[in-house]
């Protein structure tokens, strides 16, 4: 076994002094801990996790109502190594797996093909879809594509239901014919308000 080094005791002694500050009394610890906080510190567990871990023993224990005191290092160890586990199994580097290209222009085409019957401009967008599929450019301007389509297509609906809804309220015998100017004023204010929102 190598002799302990400068780093080595430093390492100690802060792993010491939070021992000593969370048990409330003073305690000199034993070799056995000295040689558990050495390993520690050859694995590279850092100090902030060990003095982590010992305040999470501590409080651990103070909420059990635990009667004495901890007198040993090697009491938390299992604590600080589990933590030190968890951390290195988060911050390992992985592999990294292929990811299959994705195949734009046969999503594009079943995109097209779930459009609604009913859509009033489906057989445009159908259109404007092949297009997209069949241009060159990355997956990045595809959706930037779609999220422009996306976008007149919501104006395109909100359009048509603001319609829909004045017609309804301008007809004979509908809302308008039973308010006052600015009453109606207001209202048409609320609805472009409220379709807009949606």
């Amino acid at each position: 076994m190598t002799e302990p080094d400068d780093d080595d005791h430093a390492y100690f002694r802060a792993i010491e002094e939070v021992f000593v500050r969370l048990r409330g009394s003073p305690l000199l610890l034993s070799p056995a801990d000295w040689q558990v906080a050495r390993r520690w510190h050859r694995e590279g567990v850092p100090l902030d996790l060990v003095g982590n871990a010992l305040e999470e023993v501590f409080a651990r224990r103070r909420e059990r109502g635990a009667k004495g005191k901890i007198s040993s290092l090697r009491y938390c160890a299992p604590a600080v190594e589990a933590a030190w586990s968890h951390l290195r199994e988060l911050t390992a580097p992985g592999e990294r797996a292929e990811v299959a290209a994705l195949d734009v222009p046969s999503r594009l085409a079943a995109l097209a093909a779930a459009l609604p019957a009913e859509l009033p401009e489906r057989d445009e967008l159908v259109a404007r879809l092949a297009a997209l599929a069949a241009a060159a450019g990355g997956t990045e301007a595809v959706e930037r594509r779609l999220a422009e389509i996306d976008r007149e297509l919501l104006d395109g609906a909100d359009r048509r239901a603001s319609a829909r809804l004045a017609k309804e309220v301008d007809r004979p015998g509908g809302l308008n014919s039973r308010l006052s100017k600015s009453a109606s004023a207001r209202r048409a204010a609320s609805v472009c308000r409220y379709v807009q929102a949606r």
